[in-house]
């Protein structure tokens, strides 16, 4: 018994714009998450879509104009408004509603063929994952949603001491990796969906640094070792890795 509004009537686009100019006015807001949960059914005709997405296009076209200050994030579920034209408008966009880290490297795989990382909203959920019901280690589920805007839906409250302490040293390394995972070029080196491995790297663009993910997949009986090459480094640099407790290796022995 819900439905979605016919935004390609302009006394309608009118009528929303007005109603959220109020609120944004009256109150100090910063951060707008604009969900897009109803798809379109039963359209008469086909020009509806065409007009839809324009009306939905001037309504944030007139938010953005009235409040530049204030940061829209767009949602891909539901109505599927992920596109390279809204990202004029809402520069960063909730990836899925699924959370569940296995999951997500299958979405976030795919979106990165189109989207730069800094685009990607993702989430550290609870476990066991609402979906899929999934028991996922933080570490994991960490990892995973740091490939692009890291966020947090929880309570916290209920979590452990341990579980606390493991947020929080992920919210200060992601800080400090962020500039590089947001800007740097971005190598797909496990595909999920080819290898059931998933790797993704991030290197920055004078190659003194690079940030990297993988996650093996779902276990299975007599698994082959899997070597893993990274790309894009100072085949000449030493570089340190920080998870092997800063030990040094050569560019060209990485890669």
């Amino acid at each position: 018994n819900q439905f979605v509004l016919d935004f390609s009537r302009k006394d309608v686009v009118d009528f929303i714009y007005e109603a959220m100019r109020k609120i944004l006015s009256e109150y100090d807001i910063s951060y707008v998450k604009w969900d897009m949960n109803r798809p379109l059914s039963d359209v008469d005709d086909a020009k509806k879509y065409i007009g839809y997405v324009k009306g939905v296009y001037s309504l944030y076209e007139r938010i953005t104009a009235t409040f530049p200050h204030i940061l829209i994030e767009g949602c891909c579920s539901g109505g599927g408004r992920f596109d390279p034209a809204i990202l004029y408008y809402s520069p960063m966009i909730w990836s899925s509603d699924d959370s569940d880290a296995h999951e997500r490297t299958k979405i976030q795989y795919g979106l990165s063929l189109c989207y730069p990382l800094q685009t990607l909203s993702n989430h550290v959920s609870v476990c066991p994952n609402h979906q899929t019901g999934r028991h996922t280690p933080l570490t994991t589920r960490g990892a995973v949603a740091s490939l692009g805007c890291l966020g947090y839906e929880l309570n916290a409250a209920s979590l452990g001491a341990d579980e606390r302490a493991q947020i929080k040293a992920q919210a200060e390394a992601y800080k400090v990796a962020a500039p590089l995972i947001l800007t740097g070029e971005l190598y797909r080196l496990s595909s999920p969906f080819e290898d059931g491995a998933f790797c993704e790297q991030v290197t920055a663009a004078d190659r003194s640094a690079a940030y990297v993910v993988y996650v093996g997949g779902l276990g299975q009986c007599n698994m082959p070792v899997r070597k893993l090459r990274l790309c894009g480094l100072d085949a000449d640099a030493r570089y340190s890795i920080a998870e092997r407790d800063g030990a040094v290796y050569g560019g060209a022995e990485l890669m």
